[in-house]
């Protein structure tokens, strides 16, 4: 049986909806266990798109404004969610449809797809193989005729009662049941697909109908009521072929959250890790005990270390495991080496061992060197575009007594080693700052936003806590009046 993945794609056009022309097909030169895209657009029409895979590692912005091919790494099932690259809040349907183009598509491992934006403003994929490109159509023409398939539009009000909400969600599954029916009587669909198809649609209905409710993210909004408890205890089940997919994820936790508030228990993390632990088996179970621990570390949850400790003694040996230790233990057991009143104390990150050290071991070095930390994040997109400029002045600077020393705040160990190698930074100093934004040492230098940039002097003082960019000529100007000082 195929493994396939949904990919939600918001791309956003800058200039113009010309169609890119006709479609282009190049044999993939990457290893074969990767789904390959091949992008095609130009710098009149360019777009910007990220995704969000398996792990839920913070996404990383890709520009597309020339013929580009794109490699999706998903040797296991995975979803990979593309979102507009400007962020839009709007929550109204009726305001957000059409705004942006949101399209969706299933796709498989290993297999080569042309992505483009047509003439109709919408993004198509296509394959070599008709009938897959019968599927990659499949949610396009969906929401074309009945609207945004997921993203802010997709959102039900809260003012819903629980009957309404209920009627809503049903009447939502069945329309859709119902275009996916009729679609298959025009168009051929492989097997798998349909499979994977309905029983998407079967968790986004009880997603729906569940959030406002029991959210391990949002807590509950509305009161309990006796109908929606009825119907979560009719529709709950657990399904491993779809363990992957993030409205079954979404709906696994919000049932462990429903399961304890009906027992009287206190829904906090360490309580549904225990909970998981007991009520669910196999894959659910493992994603489920990850998606806790996430949710811990980037909510800075002040049980991380005991939560952590419970996934450990619960999750059992294999990648997600594997992947969750060596992308959040090292940050979490450094949390504890910035308490005290010495700022300098904050704990830090490196990348060559995941060692643990704090910004004194950064600062109170006596070699002479003028330093330039620059504060970044690999899902911050203004901070990639920096980057290539930033390196360019550090070969330029740094045999003339100044260092480049680079401080992420990625909470995804993982996240940021990946970001090193791709954007090229493997020979530079690396840090990751525990915490991130939260950190004493983010509070005591109002450093709110990213990218930001500081300058330290050669006796470790600070310089200037709110330097210009690589992008701006002032830094030049300082970088050489700082020299001539020195």
């Amino acid at each position: 049986m195929k493994k396939y993945i949904l990919i939600l794609v918001s791309l956003f056009v800058f200039k113009t909806n010309k169609s890119l022309g006709t479609c282009l097909f190049i044999k993939p030169l990457f290893i074969s266990d990767s789904t390959v895209l091949l992008l095609k657009s130009d710098k009149t029409n360019p777009f910007k798109f990220y995704y969000n895979g398996f792990f839920l590692e913070r996404p990383i912005v890709n520009k597309v404004d020339t013929l580009t091919s794109f490699v999706l790494d998903i040797n296991s099932p995975v979803l990979i969610t593309v979102f507009d690259s400007i962020p839009n809040k709007l929550t109204s349907y009726s305001r957000f449809h059409g705004v942006n183009t949101v399209n969706s598509f299933l796709v498989y491992q290993n297999e080569s797809l042309l992505v483009q934006k047509g003439s109709d403003g919408l993004t198509r994929m296509v394959s070599k193989d008709s009938v897959r490109t019968n599927e990659l159509s499949f949610f396009v023409e969906m929401e074309k005729k009945l609207g945004l398939f997921d993203g802010f539009g997709d959102e039900l009000p809260l003012r819903l009662t629980a009957s309404e909400r209920l009627d809503v969600v049903e009447k939502l599954f069945m329309s859709r049941m119902l275009f996916l029916e009729n679609y298959q009587k025009n168009h051929t669909l492989s097997n798998n697909f349909l499979n994977q198809v309905e029983k998407i649609f079967y968790y986004k209905r009880l997603s729906h109908l569940m959030s406002p409710y029991y959210s391990i993210y949002n807590g509950t909004f509305k009161k309990r009521e006796n109908l929606i408890d009825n119907k979560i205890d009719e529709w709950i089940k657990f399904d491993e072929e779809i363990y992957f997919n993030h409205d079954y994820r979404g709906a696994i936790l919000g049932y462990l959250y429903y399961f304890a508030v009906t027992n009287n228990e206190k829904p906090n993390l360490e309580y549904l890790m225990t909970l998981a632990n007991q009520k669910l088996k196999n894959k659910t179970k493992e994603v489920a005990l990850y998606d806790l621990l996430l949710l811990a570390v980037r909510t800075g949850n002040e049980k991380t270390e005991e939560i952590l400790s419970l996934y450990v003694k619960y999750a059992a040996e294999g990648f997600i495991k594997d992947y969750a230790v060596k992308s959040y233990k090292p940050l979490i057991d450094t949390k504890h080496l910035g308490v005290g009143s010495d700022i300098l104390n904050s704990p830090l990150v490196s990348s060559k061992d995941f060692g643990n050290y704090t910004w004194n071991d950064i600062l109170n070095v006596d070699d002479g060197n003028i330093k330039y930390i620059d504060f970044w994040a690999s899902w911050c997109a203004p901070c990639i575009v920096e980057m290539p400029l930033s390196m360019e002045l550090n070969e330029q600077y740094n045999t003339k007594g100044i260092q480049f020393v680079y401080v992420s705040m990625d909470e995804n160990l993982s996240a940021w080693k990946k970001a090193i190698a791709r954007i090229g930074l493997t020979k530079s100093l690396n840090f990751n700052m525990a915490d991130g934004l939260k950190s004493n040492f983010a509070k005591k230098f109002k450093i709110q936003t990213i990218p930001h940039y500081m300058i330290i002097g050669k006796d470790g003082k600070v310089i200037n806590q709110d330097a210009p960019r690589p992008s701006d000529p002032k830094i030049r100007q300082i970088f050489g009046d700082l020299l001539k000082k020195k």
